[in-house]
């Protein structure tokens, strides 16, 4: 998989304006997420939009950052950001 490539499918589709781009815009995140590297956060900051046509698919983009926060760069906290080793 090319980040380069998720990047532009999740640029070119941040819109939302119709079924397709959100199909393609959750493709672009999952993909994204997929790699599991911490670094792709920024990238997926990217995908924001202040003239979206879907605010909810938007806010399933910020979900999708706090996960891999989560998971990739603190896997040893509980959500509330507790070290529990």
């Amino acid at each position: 998989m090319d980040i380069l490539v998720e990047l532009q499918n999740l640029k070119d589709n941040r819109l939302l304006r119709d079924d397709q781009e959100v199909e393609k815009f959750e493709k672009a995140i999952k993909n994204i997420l997929k790699m599991k590297d911490g670094n792709n956060i920024p990238l997926l900051c990217q995908g924001f939009d202040d003239e979206t046509e879907n605010d909810e698919v938007m806010f399933g983009l910020i979900h999708a950052i706090e996960r891999n926060f989560r998971t990739i760069i603190h896997p040893k906290e509980d959500s509330r950001g507790v070290d529990i080793e």
